[in-house]
């Protein structure tokens, strides 16, 4: 069965090559994949999306026009943090996620952040705790 690609535009490109130029590793230090979860998040913020012509549906950035092409999936093999602290695919179960900084993202948790940012797609709160992280990581180093 041959795989589907997308083709995606010349300005969701740019889109990528800004706020997602390296796909999520987990091999990484924790400031960086931080450094990576932070890209990604300035460049789901409103202004950042409308001035590529993108918006998020369900769980994916997508076009605007060209059909709703998808551009990035929201999920855990997109973050460095998941990847590194073992939910890639949000295997629900809390020992996955212990050592993230974030702990475990709990969909069914009213009051998780990542959730309340994910369903609402206002990630401002999650970019400043995200931000706060960094700013204390790079403190102890």
């Amino acid at each position: 069965m041959k795989k589907r690609v997308w083709k995606v535009s010349q300005r969701s490109k740019a889109w990528l090559k800004k706020y997602y130029p390296k796909a999520a590793c987990g091999n990484v230090s924790l400031l960086v994949a931080l450094q990576h979860e932070e890209r990604k998040i300035e460049g789901l913020l409103p202004k950042n999306l409308k001035r590529y012509g993108l918006t998020i549906l369900d769980d994916c950035v997508h076009e605007e026009k060209q059909n709703g092409v998808p551009v990035l999936v929201l999920d855990g093999t997109t973050s460095c943090l998941c990847m590194k602290y073992g939910d890639l695919m949000g295997c629900g179960d809390e020992d996955c996620c212990g050592e993230c900084p974030f702990g475990f993202c709990d969909p069914d948790d009213d009051d998780d952040l990542w959730f309340s940012c994910y369903f609402s797609h206002n990630y401002e709160p999650w970019l400043k705790a995200v931000r706060l992280l960094i700013k204390k990581h790079t403190k102890k180093s």
